[in-house]
C-alpha cells in the first residue's frame, strides 16, 4: 500500500503550490490575462465527469452558479477515459478523472492536469454485515481467486458470500484490480452490476453480498468494512496504510492552446475553500486535509 502512496504522491506537491497561486489569484480584480469583465451570462463549459466524481462536481457546479448569475455548466457522465477522449476531440472543455492520462496518447503532451482532491473507496457489504475490517489478501480471495466462498471462512455467519462487481472496464474497477488485486482478474461468476447506484443497491438487498464503491457513494442501505484494520481516512492514506484511493484531477488543453478565461475561471473555483468544503460534506478528502495528514509529502 505504501507503493501504492508513492505513486500517487508524486503530483501532490505542484498542486499545492497550485494552491497557494490560486488564492492569489482570486484576490485579484481579474484573471490572468483579462480585464476582469468578463460576463457570467457568457460563461458556458461542458465537463466530462467520472462517476465517482459526479456528487462533488454536480454539487460545486450548483453553487458555481449560484455564484455567477447566467453561467450553465453541463456536466456529463462519462468514465475517465471516456471523458479524456471527449476532451481530446475538444467535445468538454474539462476531463474531470480519478484515473491519469495515458503519457503515450499522441494529445497527452498537450493536456494540463491539476488536483482537486482524493476520493476514498471501500469495500461494502449489508449494513447489518458483522464484518469491521477484512485483509487484502482475504479480498483477494473473495473477488478473484474465489477461495472463500461463505461468510464463516472469515469468521462470519454461515452465510454465502455473493460478490457484485461494477462494470469491468469502469474507474472504479480498474482502480480496484490495480490496487487490491495486484492486477489480477476479478471472478467470472460474480454478479455484475451497470452503475454505482446499481451495485450499492444489489449489495444492500442481497444477503450475504460483497462489493466495492467509492465511499462518497455510501448511504444508509451499506456498510463500509477497513482493509488490513485501516478505515479509509486522510491519516491512513498519507502514510500508505490504506491503499484504495484516487486523485481527483481536472483535465484541460494546455493554456497556450486551447484552454479559455471561463475555464481557468471555474478551475480556480475548484481549488476554493467553498469546494473543499463540500468535498468533505460528501466523503471526499481535499488536498488541504491530506497535506495535513502527512509530515513527509
Amino acid at each position: 500500500m505504501r507503493d501504492s502512496f508513492a505513486r500517487h504522491a508524486r503530483a501532490l506537491l505542484p498542486c499545492l503550490w497550485f494552491l497557494l497561486l490560486c488564492a492569489l489569484l482570486v484576490g485579484c480584480a481579474g484573471l490572468p490575462g483579462s480585464s476582469g469583465n468578463t460576463s457570467a451570462s457568457a460563461l458556458r463549459l461542458r465537463i466530462a465527469s467520472s462517476p465517482a466524481l459526479l456528487p462533488l462536481l454536480s454539487a460545486a457546479v450548483a453553487l458555481f452558479e449560484r455564484q455567477h448569475s447566467g453561467a450553465q455548466i453541463a456536466v456529463q457522465r462519462d468514465e475517465s477515459i471516456d471523458g479524456l477522449s471527449a476532451l481530446a476531440h475538444q467535445q468538454v472543455a474539462i476531463a474531470s478523472t480519478v484515473l491519469y492520462a495515458n503519457p503515450s496518447a499522441a494529445f497527452a503532451a498537450h493536456l494540463r492536469d491539476e488536483l482537486f482532491g482524493v476520493v476514498p473507496y471501500v469495500i461494502v457489504v449489508q449494513h447489518a454485515a458483522p464484518q469491521a475490517s477484512l485483509s487484502q489478501g482475504q479480498i483477494q480471495r473473495i473477488f478473484s481467486t474465489g477461495l472463500i466462498t461463505d461468510w464463516r471462512q472469515i469468521d462470519g455467519p454461515k452465510q454465502k458470500l455473493v460478490v457484485v462487481l461494477p462494470p469491468l472496464t469502469s474507474d472504479t474497477a480498474i482502480l480496484f484490480r490495480e490496487e487490491m488485486l495486484g492486477g489480477a482478474a476479478e471472478l467470472g461468476n460474480a454478479l455484475s452490476a451497470d452503475s454505482l447506484e446499481t451495485l450499492r443497491d444489489m449489495v444492500a438487498r442481497t444477503p450475504g453480498s460483497i462489493g466495492y464503491l467509492p465511499a462518497p457513494w455510501l448511504n444508509a442501505g451499506v456498510h463500509a468494512v477497513g482493509i488490513d484494520g485501516e478505515a479509509a481516512t486522510a491519516e491512513q492514506i498519507a502514510s500508505g496504510t490504506y491503499g484504495f484511493w484516487a486523485f481527483a484531477h481536472l483535465y484541460t488543453w494546455d493554456t497556450s492552446q486551447h484552454e479559455t478565461e471561463e475555464t481557468t475561471l471555474f478551475l480556480q473555483f475548484m481549488q476554493s475553500s467553498a469546494v473543499a468544503q463540500l468535498a468533505l460534506q460528501l466523503g471526499y478528502i481535499p488536498l488541504s486535509e491530506m497535506h495535513a495528514a502527512s509530515v513527509s509529502i
